[in-house]
C-alpha cells in the first residue's frame, strides 16, 4: 500500500511528458542544413583511400577503412578511420600478426566478413605505447 503514492506519481509525471511532448509540433530540417549534409554524404562516398598499385583495400573490424600494401619487410597500412560526417583522419600505422598471412596476394582472397573478424585496427589515443598498429590474425582465444 506504500508504493501506491510512488506509482501515481510516476503515472502522472509520464502522462504530462506524452500531453507535452504531442503538443510541440515536429519542425523538419531548413533547407540549407538539407544542402549541407548532402554535400557532406557525397564528400565522403568519393574520397576513397588513395591505393597504389600492389595494394588492396578491406574495411577491418570497427568498420575502419584499410589500405594494405605489400613492402620488402612486410605489410604497411593506411587507415581511414570511421568517424561521422564531416570528420575525417588518415594515419599510416604499421602492421603486426601472424606471418603467415603477410601476403598480400593471400590476403585478397578472402571475403569481407574475414577481414572484420580478423583484420583489428588500434588507434594511437588506444594503444598503450600512444603509436598505434593494425592486427592481422586471430583475435581472441581459441576453443578446445
Amino acid at each position: 500500500m506504500h508504493n501506491y503514492p510512488k506509482r501515481l506519481t510516476a503515472c502522472l509525471l509520464l502522462a504530462s511528458h506524452t500531453l507535452t511532448s504531442c503538443l510541440n509540433p515536429i519542425v523538419g530540417p531548413r533547407k540549407d542544413t538539407l544542402a549541407i549534409s548532402e554535400d557532406l554524404v557525397t564528400t565522403k562516398a568519393i574520397a576513397p583511400l588513395a591505393l597504389s598499385q600492389g595494394s588492396i583495400e578491406v574495411i577491418a573490424k570497427g568498420g575502419h577503412a584499410v589500405a594494405l600494401k605489400q613492402e620488402a619487410d612486410g605489410l604497411s597500412a593506411l587507415i581511414k578511420e570511421d568517424l561521422p560526417l564531416g570528420f575525417e583522419r588518415t594515419l599510416d600505422l604499421p602492421v603486426y600478426g601472424e606471418p603467415s598471412l603477410f601476403d598480400l596476394s593471400l590476403l585478397s582472397q578472402h571475403s569481407q566478413s574475414w577481414y572484420k573478424r580478423h583484420i583489428m585496427v588500434c588507434l594511437p589515443e588506444k594503444d598503450p605505447k600512444g603509436k598505434g598498429y593494425v592486427y592481422v590474425g586471430q583475435l581472441g582465444l581459441l576453443g578446445a
